[in-house]
């Protein structure tokens, strides 16, 4: 337990979906009709981004038997490097304790735990970015409140920079694959607003859409 606490400390996660048009998300996350739902090809910038700001690509797996599977894999790779870098028992607490907190195993583990939910919600098509880097974890970081009390964030650039965690792309044109716009009375007058904030902030879009789901408030 004390390992999985430690995971948490500093784990920032960014869901996606691959069904853009899912009357369940558009209910739980948009109601009143005022939802979009952005749209990213793994070639986007944001994922060069994510990557340059240390996320990884991990996929939700919901089946229960290929998710005892990949925790076994991980039990097994923690054993096998536990064996491969011990040849004796001395000292074996402390050496326990440096072979637990090795960066490379939190990672594991915290991507693991990252691909794992309930089968129930296997409509949903999840993926997720995870970033779990404790000791940067406070480089512009800030705060909200969440449904479970204080919730720490940061703003992950659409634009790759030169540097860490940094803010802002003024003066560069940021790329959004798709843009589909939820479920509305109002979908001419919607599109019409979206295309509008879309110019001022310099951001392009290859295909605006209306959603194709029947919705009444």
């Amino acid at each position: 337990m004390r390992l999985v606490q430690e995971t948490q400390q500093g784990c920032f996660v960014l869901s996606f979906s691959e069904r853009g048009d899912q009357l369940s998300q558009w209910r739980a996350y948009c109601q009143g009709g005022s939802g979009y739902a952005f749209g990213f090809d793994q070639s986007n910038d944001l994922f060069v981004s994510a990557k340059h700001h240390a996320f990884n690509l991990v996929r939700c797996e919901y089946r229960p038997l290929k998710q005892r599977q990949l925790c076994s894999y991980l039990v097994e790779s923690f054993m096998e490097g536990r064996v491969k870098n011990w040849v004796s028992e001395e000292d074996l607490r402390i050496r326990t304790e440096n072979f637990f907190t090795r960066y490379q195993w939190n990672l594991a583990l915290t991507l693991a735990m990252s691909a794992l939910k309930h089968e129930g919600f296997q409509e949903e098509q999840e993926w997720r970015l995870v970033s779990q880097y404790p000791e940067d974890a406070l480089y512009g970081v800030s705060f909200r409140s969440g449904r479970f009390g204080i919730t720490p964030y940061f703003t992950l650039p659409l634009l790759p920079t030169g540097g860490r965690r940094l803010h802002g792309s003024e003066g560069k044109v940021v790329s959004v694959d798709e843009i589909k716009i939820g479920p509305t009375p109002n979908g001419s007058a919607s599109r019409s607003a979206l295309e509008l904030m879309l110019s001022k902030h310099n951001v392009t879009c290859n295909s605006v859409q209306l959603s194709q789901t029947p919705l009444r408030q």
